[in-house]
């Protein structure tokens, strides 16, 4: 299979290969919970993390050339008078 990736005026052409280990893509959630008196009559904001699954990534698109130039030529310069 045969991708292409235009960015601008630059071309990148690629072929998709499996990762030999996939990754996640997470998402942090910070729960906060309400005030928290400790011994020392301090009170104190507690708050828990999770973490949150939003995908897999289980390949990824290798380019091995250079960009390509999608420029064609030069545009001519106007003469003004």
């Amino acid at each position: 299979e045969s991708y292409t990736f235009t960015v601008g005026y630059h071309e990148l052409s690629g072929s998709k290969i499996p990762l030999k280990k996939p990754l996640l893509v997470l998402k942090k959630n910070i729960i906060k919970s309400d005030m928290v008196v400790d011994q020392n009559d301090e009170s104190l904001s507690s708050s828990k993390v999770e973490l949150e699954v939003t995908g897999i990534i289980r390949h990824r698109i290798l380019f091995k050339t250079r960009p390509k130039a999608l420029i064609s030529e030069p545009q001519p310069a106007v003469k003004r008078k």
